[in-house]
């Protein structure tokens, strides 16, 4: 009499744990592929160029990159002189013709000022993210007075998010290839 072997693989605690060693670093490596290509992606886009803003004019702003904190319209003033985003009447007009007006007054202590050609420049109105063909027009009291404006970046500098997922994603692929059972040298017993 011949005795047959179970024709069902026996699975032991050993060859489980393998097992989700092996899905667990897949799925972690998967995250961090994602991660690295949506940094790298938000990492080359362009920044957006400061622009000149004339009072009444209306002055073309172009699409911030992803995770930007967007623009901020900076003017020629003294930074002791407090202003209201109302005392400038800027309005954002996006691509497809909607208008709103600006409202919100950015913080100089936490914005910083800026240089351009020699003039030290306090953020006044907060613009924020903008898509393709946004436009900006500042009307106010404040804006009629000649004084120079910019609408510039609000963050100078890196992007900090993109930065902070490639960072992100370069960790989680070692964190994978250490999750991964063969890549630390184990293998799984009787093989």
């Amino acid at each position: 009499m011949v005795r047959r072997r179970p024709s069902g693989r026996r699975y032991t605690d050993s060859s489980r744990r393998h097992r989700a060693g092996v899905i667990a670093s897949a799925i972690v490596a998967v995250i961090a592929c994602g991660l690295l290509g949506v940094g790298a992606v938000a990492w080359s886009m362009p920044q957006l160029e400061p622009v000149k803003v004339l009072a009444g004019q209306p002055a073309d702003l172009g699409r911030s990159p992803w995770f930007d904190s967007g623009t901020t319209v900076f003017a020629d003033i003294d930074p002791a002189v407090k202003t209201r985003a109302a005392d400038w009447g800027c309005r954002l007009t996006d691509g497809d013709s909607s208008a709103r007006v600006l409202e919100s007054t950015p913080d100089p202590d936490v914005i910083g000022t800026r240089v351009i050609d020699d003039q030290s420049l306090t953020p006044v109105v907060t613009v924020g993210p903008t898509g393709d063909g946004s436009s900006i027009t500042c009307s106010g009291g404040r804006a009629e007075t000649g004084v120079t404006m910019w609408a510039l970046p609000t963050d100078a500098g890196l992007p900090r998010v993109a930065l902070s997922l490639v960072i992100a994603g370069i960790a989680l692929l070692g964190a994978a290839a250490l999750m991964l059972p063969a890549a630390r040298g184990l293998t799984r017993f009787g093989r």
